[in-house]
């Protein structure tokens, strides 16, 4: 009788969600249709944090600014991550209060002992900013930037193949940004010096960081795939 009266809530709650879902889409609200990924991605990130972890390392090169979504907003941030990550430090706080058994070592690390002072200083000047907006937003960047790459990171690599993963993850979607801006030279110009401005945008705003990130992956990615042709041959 339970699973009976559980389907048919299931049932009425999804005609209920496309009767309002086409209702917002009639008045040109899309946004609403994005609730059923986000309860997933929320179900995810309670039973599966590590993964939900390892799909945002894979999103970090594929992300978007929300200013070429939606121009002239106030705020900026890159989608999908930043939200992502934002859930992630929610969920992060929440298991610390209740559950209470991060591990200890890595709280009390003097790593982590840097940085609670570089936040404790970081959220005093954001209380005596003059622009306390841009200042609670960049410290709040901060926090969840921290809490996902270091401190759930140190979690993550306990498994010596998923450090292998993290790596992985974010290069094969980098070799997706590096063929479409290398279509993109290709379309405008392979020599032309001002494409290279904008030839990753819109996901790198410049070539500056897309060079940059380049230069930081290209030597391990050659490293890596050299060790794995000389043990593959041993």
């Amino acid at each position: 009788m339970l699973k009976i009266q559980n389907k048919w809530w299931a049932y009425g709650g999804a005609i209920l969600f496309i009767l309002l879902n086409a209702l917002f889409i009639y008045d040109e609200f899309f946004y609403f249709s994005i609730i059923p990924f986000a309860i997933l991605l929320i179900i995810a990130a309670f039973m599966a944090l590590d993964k939900l972890l390892l799909g945002i390392v894979f999103l970090v090169p594929l992300s978007v600014p929300l200013s070429q979504l939606i121009p002239g907003l106030p705020i900026d941030m890159f989608l999908p991550t930043e939200p992502l990550l934002a859930g992630i430090l929610i969920i992060f706080i929440i298991k610390l209060i209740f559950e209470g058994n991060f591990d200890r070592k890595i709280l009390l690390h003097p790593v982590s002992i840097s940085i609670y002072f570089y936040l404790t200083w970081m959220l005093i000047t954001t209380i005596t900013s003059t622009m306390p907006l841009v200042s609670v937003k960049f410290f709040v960047t901060k926090l969840w930037f921290i809490v996902a790459f270091y401190f759930l990171a140190t979690q993550l690599f306990k498994n010596s193949n998923n450090a292998q993963r993290y790596f992985s993850y974010y290069v094969y979607a980098l070799v997706i940004v590096v063929f479409y801006a290398l279509y993109r030279h290709a379309t405008y110009g392979i020599f032309d010096e001002k494409i290279a401005h904008w030839s990753a945008n819109p996901f790198y705003k410049d070539h500056t960081s897309y060079g940059a990130i380049l230069a930081f992956y290209i030597p391990p990615i050659v490293t890596m795939a050299f060790v794995k042709t000389n043990s593959t041959r041993k």
